[in-house]
């Protein structure tokens, strides 16, 4: 008999140990944005990995303890946090470059608290000299360890054969499920796109902060209704190159339209009290160059008097 259920596996660890790269790599395509910028990666990612019958869920998660103790980092540690209780199966990813970390150590109670199984995964093995290091780690207690290099597909079909035979056969797999709407919500940064995602979902899904460009990268949010199934794309913040400085804004806007062109439905939300700006004009004319349905939101309209 087949799992009615998909099995869930959370990538973690603390920042910039390569988990999106692990990630895009197990997923099969450039899914997350990796940088070396630490703190990259905020909100929850997940995509489903299919190698025959047999298919898992993976999410991609922030870095554990990025930065000070702000709010986004808060925020950042309670996404994780969800992701480990929602998730089957943990993929504690550390840099074997740098060997065990007081922030590995930190964050080893916090997994084993959870109770779920845990697999180690050992990033960066770019050079044969660094396996000897791997005799570190067993200091952790975990018996499955995976020396790998996400970056160089070195050890990586051991780990996707070992996870997919963990995850098993699932009936979600043999399924093939009816056509989703796919809605992108697009905007200027902070004109309230993920408030409005969380509250369509009912869930603090994404991250929300005052401070403009929180969310960096595409997320698809799957969600089915009585009426059918939609995938929401929460986008980071859109603006004119010339306003564009870091790397990581440059990979969120080319995801933002992206995002775009493989939509059904644009939603272009515009902040209500600033009113309609050249921004917001260029987002419009994006939408109708691609040839999307097209829907404009005002949103915070309590602050218009």
């Amino acid at each position: 008999m087949k799992n009615s259920k998909i099995h869930k596996i959370a990538i973690v660890g603390r920042a910039n140990v390569g988990k999106s790269t692990l990630f895009n790599r197990l997923v099969g395509r450039r899914y997350s944005i990796t940088e070396r910028v630490s703190g990259t990666t905020r909100d929850r990612l997940d995509a489903v990995v299919k190698k025959g019958n047999a298919a898992f869920e993976l999410i991609d998660t922030g870095g554990f303890g990025v930065g000070p103790r702000d709010h986004i980092s808060k925020m950042i540690k309670k996404q994780i946090e969800t992701a480990i209780g929602n998730s089957d199966m943990l993929l504690f990813v550390c840099d074997i470059t740098e060997g065990v970390t007081p922030q590995d150590e930190e964050m080893l109670p916090i997994l084993r608290k959870s109770g779920k199984d845990i697999i180690l995964v050992l990033n960066k093995l770019d050079n044969e000299k660094l396996r000897p290091r791997v005799n570190e780690f067993f200091e952790f207690g975990i018996e499955e360890v995976y020396p790998v290099s996400a970056l160089h597909n070195i050890g990586i079909s051991s780990l996707t054969d070992k996870l997919i035979g963990r995850a098993g056969p699932s009936a979600e797999s043999d399924e093939k499920p009816a056509t989703a709407v796919r809605v992108t919500i697009a905007g200027r940064p902070n004109v309230g796109k993920s408030s409005f995602i969380n509250k369509i979902i009912n869930e603090e899904r994404m991250i929300v902060h005052e401070e403009p460009g929180t969310t960096r990268d595409s997320v698809d949010i799957h969600l089915t209704r009585d009426t059918g199934r939609f995938i929401f794309i929460d986008t980071a913040g859109m603006r004119h190159k010339r306003k564009v400085k870091e790397a990581v804004d440059v990979y969120g806007l080319l995801r933002a339209r992206d995002s775009v062109k493989r939509s059904d439905i644009c939603l272009v939300m515009i902040d209500a009290y600033e009113g309609l700006a050249r921004d917001d004009m260029r987002i419009l004319e994006l939408a109708e160059d691609f040839g999307k349905g097209c829907i404009l939101i005002a949103n915070k309209w309590d602050l218009v008097s």
